[in-house]
């Protein structure tokens, strides 16, 4: 089977049962996080167990995952019709009161400042080093402070907000994956989760971008989009860096792990 039949099989399915909107619908859920939060990495989990789950016989990669899980990306809601496929939908949007139903992935800061660093590094997109970039308000520090807060700060009582950590999907992948579907109502089979886990990691991503992101790895000799994805890069950053990190962030992160229970700096 083409495809192009395959996505045709897939958008049918969705129609069938409810879940593929023409308009922006209160059902549709947002894959939240600040930029190198793990989402890419997430959104493949589910594309994986979607492919499985309906039989598609599609292999995930970089050039197709947003058939699966499209990205928002400088379009407004109204916008939405647009896209051929619903129910989750990537964004690094911050706060926004036309989402009803939000998935925020947090990862702990000293990890996401040195892997947003590398990635921009990489692109040629920023010139300073890591100390310069931590304190930069564009991407750094204050820019991830700003953005989790504008979310635990102003969620509204007829929002749903759920919270994932990537440290609790990395070490926990199936239980966190099979607890997401939960939360959408659909009970996955066990196998397939597991299998997704399997398709999704690191060393399998780290091959799919060779062999479907040629052209941006051509112009770009040291880009890697899929780095390591490892928890701990703290022991990359200076003593100075590490407290300035801890203070910016530490009375978001005092509310995420007392109301929450998602400990972002935690050693």
């Amino acid at each position: 089977m083409f495809f192009k039949e395959k996505i045709y099989k897939y958008t049918r399915y969705l129609f069938s049962h409810g879940i593929l909107p023409t308009v922006n619908r209160k059902d549709t859920i947002y894959l939240v996080s600040f930029p190198k939060s793990g989402n890419t990495w997430v959104s493949f989990l589910v594309a994986n167990v979607i492919s499985m789950h309906l039989k598609l016989d599609i292999n995930v990669n970089f050039f197709n995952i947003r058939h699966f899980v499209p990205e928002l990306t400088g379009i407004g809601t109204s916008k939405l019709q647009y896209f051929p496929f619903r129910n989750i939908i990537k964004t690094h949007s911050r706060f926004s009161s036309e989402y009803e139903n939000i998935f925020l992935l947090v990862r702990n800061p000293y990890d996401v400042a040195v892997s947003y660093f590398h990635y921009l590094t990489d692109l040629g997109i920023y010139k300073k080093d890591l100390s310069a970039f931590i304190r930069d308000k564009r991407y750094g520090a204050r820019a991830w402070n700003r953005h989790i807060k504008s979310w635990i700060n102003n969620i509204r009582s007829d929002q749903h907000l759920y919270l994932f950590s990537y440290e609790d999907f990395h070490r926990e992948p199936e239980i966190n994956l099979a607890k997401l579907f939960d939360i959408m109502g659909f009970q996955i089979d066990s196998k397939i989760i597991k299998k997704a886990v399997e398709m999704s990691s690191f060393e399998n991503m780290k091959k799919l971008e060779q062999t479907t992101m040629g052209c941006v790895l051509k112009k770009h000799k040291n880009y890697r989009f899929v780095r390591q994805g490892k928890v701990g890069y703290k022991d990359c950053l200076s003593r100075e860096d590490v407290d300035y990190i801890y203070t910016i962030t530490k009375d978001t992160a005092e509310i995420l792990k007392r109301d929450m229970g998602i400990n972002m700096l935690q050693d």
